[in-house]
């Protein structure tokens, strides 16, 4: 790149460094003061749409403001080249004061990274995340560190194209976080790996891997484990020791959730009496010999105190609790609490172990006392919030969770899980806000995009919910949640078969998940599969048997087998394990409907309303229970604010359609008839009545090619075959009607209406004989007195031609 004197208004007085992605000037802003100059893309051919984004990133970097962050003042393209203004910053680079002076003390690299973590929560918070966090990244301004070229790889990504092809790697091998190692987008967690890198690299002076090529270090990151950090420092504290190993784990579910989580745990560790006192600690020890040797005399002094030592249980609890032994985590948490039984993070996390393994009391009175002392602990209010939720307590997690977050407001597991509360709640946008503040904070929580998903699902948003289950799985594919979130999705867009294999194989991960048993029946009720409805409902409430959703499938299948007495006792247990479930009122009124218990069923779907008003559902079924009590007026508006509030519900149309022909408005009775069958042509019931309705409009051709489409579908269903030979008849097809009788009276050789319908389509047909013999056999079976008159006359009529030839 050719010398440059200025860069848009800025004066280049010389150039600080170079590197293959562009060159740092010295420069002088407008105002006189010295800055430094990054010019990138020294090509000078970056696209329109590149500048764009760089324009987009550049915004979001000056808007970060933290003293751990290196501050951006101003950002532009000059002749194509984009430029980014930073502070002047002068000082060694962590990885410099590493390389002349040794490894850092323990109290220096608590410090270090404690602070280096509250820059990385501020940058999160603000949706920027630095993707190539490394020693060379970090510069020590009078001791105290601060992160630099944040968000630069990012910006550089623009340059992919070209670097894939010459084999280059954006960000830092060594320090690089597995899943960008693989291609994959990173997010607040991976700068939690590149944070625990970087404090590996300033106990032990090199990279947690390292390797001879490029190629040997990816494949390590990828797939070997970085040696303990006491195999290379053996006076390591094994509790520094356990925070920097936890940000180091393969995958990012595995690792602390986002910075705040990891800046409590240093804070945690420097609270201890070996290490105060904490503050400038870093700063004073780059300053002399003497105030080093000061720092390592207070680190040893205490070493075996009580409450160091159960520091040590705690973290050993935590790292069976992450690896699903609880039991084993209970005893040392014990151990934690007989040494130090004011810790109120111990507290919390014995409880979790207790609630883990069954015993909900034990664990809300540890919650409890982890609560008195420290009002706002959030582990202690987050996990009190979990047991609170299964017990179906949804007020009372609500606030503990609103507690949590007004301490740590950017703490994405306690945004997920308050999303999912104010789900059950039947607050969706509510938990669509904070699931999307959660993944605004980490694109990659996969447990936020499950959550997220069934929250677009409860608003209608179907495709989009498929899109955030699919975005799961691409980021955990063995993610059982994600793969019930995609069959729920599928559900919605009544692709059910598709939703069945997605159930399969979130089962084939999680066979225990009762919520997943009790979806795969819903597929199966919807395909028209009871039996095996049953069956997994069955199989759900063996898991759980407070599973609601269980109960109203099952209720459902029973219904379907016409069992409505056996429906009504899941319906009765479900509206007792959750009163506060409109669907639960909703369905029973259903089945009361079923049963004919009418004013009973009213009183269910005027609950079910009261708790929602804009159920559709509840609606559409109120509309039905008033329609068979004669109050047809009522019934029709009811069915009128459903198909409001969800347009083209095909079953709410078909209701409508039978009140207005009912109310003999056969235009517009055909009219929702034929919308339901454009949502959904398999419904049946809708297909049924459009053909009456053609009939009764004197439409009988348009009628015949409905009856046929369901015998199409449905070749033995008799209504359809009686309907569409009577119709053929009207229509002087009688030797099309006489086929669709003599199949109805294969299935069903003694019924006297179609004996009647055959003999008379005979005498059209000339067929003396078999006219007679059909009446005669009709009237011995009993017909209506009308048609027993017709049958008599025919056959008089039809006698007297036999005689007459």
């Amino acid at each position: 790149m050719a010398p440059v004197d200025k860069i848009g208004p800025y004066q280049v007085l010389r150039e600080l460094a170079r590197g293959g992605m562009g060159v740092v000037y010295l420069a002088q802003a407008p105002s006189g003061e010295q800055v430094a100059l990054k010019l990138m893309l020294d090509d000078g051919h970056a696209s329109p749409d590149l500048l764009e984004r760089f324009r987009r990133e550049g915004d979001a970097l000056e808007g970060l403001s933290h003293p751990g962050i290196l501050r951006v003042r101003d950002h532009g393209v000059a002749e194509g080249r984009p430029f980014m203004v930073l502070d002047l910053l002068e000082g060694p680079t962590l990885a410099q004061r590493v390389s002349e002076e040794g490894p850092l003390e323990e109290a220096q690299v608590i410090e270090l990274g404690r602070r280096m973590a509250s820059a990385l929560a501020h940058a999160h918070a603000q949706g920027v995340v630095h993707r190539d966090l490394k020693p060379e990244n970090v510069i020590l301004r009078g001791g105290d560190p601060v992160i630099v070229d944040f968000g630069l790889v990012r910006l550089l990504d623009l340059e992919q194209s070209r670097l894939t092809e010459t084999g280059a790697v954006l960000g830092s091998p060594g320090y690089m976080p597995p899943e960008q190692a693989r291609g994959r987008e990173a997010g607040p967690v991976s700068d939690v790996y590149g944070l625990g890198a970087t404090l590996y690299f300033a106990l032990t002076a090199r990279a947690p891997f390292e390797g001879e090529g490029v190629l040997q270090i990816l494949q390590q990151v990828v797939e070997t484990p970085p040696p303990p950090l006491r195999s290379l420092r053996g006076d390591l504290d094994p509790q520094l020791e356990g925070v920097i190993m936890r940000c180091l784990e393969k995958s990012p579910l595995e690792r602390y959730a986002d910075a705040v989580e990891v800046e409590d745990a240093l804070t945690w560790l420097q609270s201890a009496p070996s290490r105060r006192p904490r503050a400038s600690s870093f700063a004073i020890a780059s300053l002399c010999c003497v105030t080093l040797l000061g720092v390592g005399a207070w680190a040893s002094m205490g070493s075996g105190s009580r409450r160091e030592r159960a520091l040590g249980y705690v973290e050993a609890g935590k790292r069976h609790g992450r690896e699903g032994r609880f039991a084993e985590a209970l005893a040392e948490l014990d151990r934690a609490l007989e040494l130090d039984p004011e810790n109120s993070n111990a507290w919390a996390l014995r409880g979790a172990a207790r609630g883990n393994l069954g015993e909900r009391e034990g664990a809300l009175a540890d919650f409890d006392r982890a609560l008195q002392l420290d009002s706002g602990n959030p582990a202690a209010l987050n996990y009190r919030a979990v047991l609170e939720f299964e017990a179906g307590q949804l007020e009372a997690a609500l606030a503990d969770l609103d507690a949590s977050l007004a301490r740590a407001p950017d703490r994405v597991s306690a945004l997920t899980c308050r999303g999912i509360v104010l789900q059950r709640l039947r607050r969706y946008s509510e938990a669509l806000r904070d699931l999307d503040r959660a993944l605004e904070i980490d694109p990659r929580a996969v447990k936020a995009l499950n959550a997220r998903s069934s929250a677009r699902l409860q608003l209608g948003r179907h495709v989009e919910a498929l899109e955030d289950a699919l975005l799961a799985l691409e980021l955990a594919p063995e993610d059982a949640g994600a793969h019930s979130a995609r069959g729920a999705a599928l559900m919605a867009l009544r692709r059910e078969q598709e939703a069945l294999a997605a159930f399969d194989r979130s089962l084939a991960l999680n066979p225990e998940d009762a919520q997943t048993w009790a979806l795969r029946s819903g597929a199966h009720n919807r395909l028209g599969r009871s039996l095996e409805a049953v069956a997994n409902c069955e199989r759900a409430l063996q898991l759980d048997p407070r599973c609601v959703l269980a109960l109203l499938q099952r209720a459902t299948a029973r219904s379907a087998q016409r069992q409505n007495e056996a429906a009504l006792v899941d319906l009765d247990r479900a509206v007792e394990l959750s009163p506060s479930s409109s669907v639960a009122w909703s369905s029973r009124g259903q089945v009361l409907c079923h049963l004919e218990r009418l004013e009973e069923a009213l009183e269910d779907l005027n609950r079910a309303l009261e708790l929602d008003p804009d159920d559709a559902e509840a609606l559409g079924r109120r509309g039905l229970a008033k329609a068979r009590l004669q109050r047809r007026e009522e019934a029709l508006e009811d069915f009128n604010r459903a198909l409001e509030l969800a347009p083209g519900d095909p079953t709410t149309l078909t209701n409508r359609g039978l009140l207005l022909a009912h109310l003999r408005r056969d235009e517009d009775a055909y009219a929702d008839f034929s919308e339901a069958l454009l949502r959904d042509p398999d419904l049946l019931s809708a297909r049924v009545n459009r053909a009456l309705a053609l009939s009764r409009l004197g439409r009988p051709a348009d009628a015949v090619l409905d009856w046929t489409e369901l015998l199409r579908r449905d070749p033995d269903r008799v209504e359809a075959l009686m309907s569409r030979g009577a119709t053929q008849a009207e229509l002087g097809r009688h030797l099309e009607a006489l086929a669709d009788f003599e199949r109805v009276l294969q299935l069903h050789p003694d019924n006297a209406l179609v004996l009647f319908n055959r003999g008379m389509a005979n005498g059209n047909l000339g067929r003396l004989e078999a006219a007679i013999a059909d009446l005669d056999r009709a009237l011995e079976l009993g017909l209506a007195p009308e048609l027993a008159e017709r049958a008599r006359d025919t056959r008089a009529r039809a006698a007297e031609k036999l005689r007459a030839r």
